[in-house]
């Protein structure tokens, strides 16, 4: 959260997807560990992180699809092809 206000002058790329995985992987422990607790841990802390990590997925994938859209997903000095 400290560097919330650095990361939103970033231009979007593809590295932002690494944002996804750890933030899936937490709401899915937090859902297992809600089972397991037999509904001691909040089930709002659950449904928040899953919230929070759908929204960011769909952030991506939105974002991803208009810059594939644009052609600007993959920066061209980046790829070298040679044909």
């Amino acid at each position: 959260l400290a560097l919330i206000n650095v990361y939103r002058r970033l231009p979007y790329s593809l590295a932002w997807w690494a944002f996804t995985f750890p933030l899936a992987a937490i709401s899915n422990a937090t859902m297992q560990y809600h089972t397991i607790s037999n509904g001691r841990f909040p089930a709002s802390i659950c449904g928040g992180l899953l919230a929070l990590a759908t929204a960011l997925v769909g952030y991506n994938i939105i974002k991803s699809a208009h810059g594939m859209r644009k052609g600007t997903l993959i920066p061209l000095h980046i790829v070298h092809i040679n044909l």
